[in-house]
This record gives structure tokens, C-alpha cells and sequence, in this order.
């Protein structure tokens, strides 16, 4: 009976320590999510400008071809926010733990 107890506390303390580390991750993957939705928001933000900016501009580009339809600025702007959408996704599919439930390291 005692031998039993003893694997019972052991099998809890292995599940406490699993329950911590899952924890920590949760936090870790918390921050993360944090600052790429704060710099991907902004970026949406700037890059709404620039869609509004240039909806008008898209029937006058037939008569504007030897001017680029974007700025550098522009392009690197569009470049940064799916880079940025890229991050969160895959952060979002960077699974935990393992289909039977141990932690990935």
C-alpha cells in the first residue's frame, strides 16, 4: 500500500512539474503574441493608409506606367507586414506539447 502511495506522489509530482513548464511557455508565448500584435497593428494601420491613398489611383495606373505604382517605402512596408503576419502564424502553429501530451522542448 505504501509502494503504491509513493508512485502516486511521484506520478504527481512529474504532472506538477509538466503543469509548470506548460505554464512557462504560456507565458513566454504570451509576451511574444504581445509584441508581434502590437508592431503588426501598427503596420495594418500604415498599410490601410496607403490602400486608401491609392484606391483612387488604380483606373488612372493605365495612364501612369512609367511611374511605379509603390514606393520603396511602400513595398518595404507591405514586406514588414507579412512578415510580421508570417511571425504569428507560425508562432500559432508551434505546438506545446506532443500529441500525448509531454513538453516540447
Amino acid at each position: 500500500m505504501y509502494a503504491e502511495a509513493e508512485v502516486a506522489a511521484e506520478k504527481m509530482k512529474v504532472s506538477a512539474r509538466l503543469c509548470e513548464a506548460i505554464s512557462e511557455k504560456s507565458y513566454l508565448f504570451n509576451d511574444l503574441s504581445l509584441k508581434l500584435n502590437v508592431m503588426f497593428a501598427e503596420c495594418s494601420g500604415l498599410l490601410a493608409g496607403v490602400v486608401k491613398k491609392k484606391e483612387g489611383l488604380i483606373f488612372l495606373r493605365k495612364k501612369l506606367k512609367s511611374k511605379r505604382f509603390f514606393s520603396e517605402d511602400e513595398i518595404e512596408l507591405i514586406a514588414v507586414t507579412r512578415a510580421l503576419a508570417g511571425a504569428i502564424k507560425s508562432a500559432i502553429d508551434t505546438p506545446m506539447l506532443t500529441q500525448d501530451g509531454k513538453n516540447i522542448e
